[in-house]
């Protein structure tokens, strides 16, 4: 009796004293099935669709034919995002770096012409001391030829394609 009591008062006044639930907690009664008869209401119980209900419907095949699309158009955009990516940031990265290796070839190269004239000059100076042994240049020692006659190239016939461009179809980015 003091647990119908203290349920009584825990629960709330409206809940208690409504026409629907008036009912004491005693007199509800608790269901004694054996497994034997669980497994024979829940097989009653059990009720199975018909096949009609089973295919689906106009609308719901529609919406799978849209996300079958949709995903086929977000895999094409994540593709092209890719494809921008690397247009707009690596090639240009890469175009950074050939360029940079191009100006230090040409600085290469420049400091080698400079160092193959310094050398030029070097040898002139060395040839006009005396000590290297090495003869004057002498006027009365020159020997001078005469030009012969060479019988002259046939020249190429002018075409019209001497006035189009080399380059071609080839791009310049190259």
């Amino acid at each position: 009796m003091p647990l119908k009591q203290s349920l009584s008062k825990a629960l709330p006044m409206s809940i208690a004293s409504s026409t629907t639930q008036r009912k004491r907690i005693s007199d509800v009664k608790k269901p004694t099935h054996s497994s034997r008869d669980a497994r024979s209401i829940s097989e009653t119980k059990v009720k199975q669709l018909p096949l009609r209900s089973r295919q689906l419907s106009q609308r719901a095949r529609s919406l799978l034919a849209l996300q079958k699309i949709s995903s086929g158009v977000a895999f094409c955009l994540v593709a092209s995002a890719l494809g921008v990516y690397a247009w707009s940031v690596c090639v240009p990265r890469l175009w950074s770096q050939e360029s940079k290796k191009l100006e230090t070839l040409q600085r290469h190269e420049r400091h080698l012409t400079a160092m193959s004239e310094t050398l030029k000059n070097q040898l002139a100076q060395q040839a006009e001391r005396p000590e290297t042994g090495l003869a004057k240049l002498n006027p009365a020692q020159v020997i001078f030829l005469s030009p012969s006659s060479v019988p002259p190239l046939n020249q190429p016939q002018t075409t019209a394609t001497e006035n189009q461009p080399i380059v071609g179809n080839t791009p310049l980015a190259y």
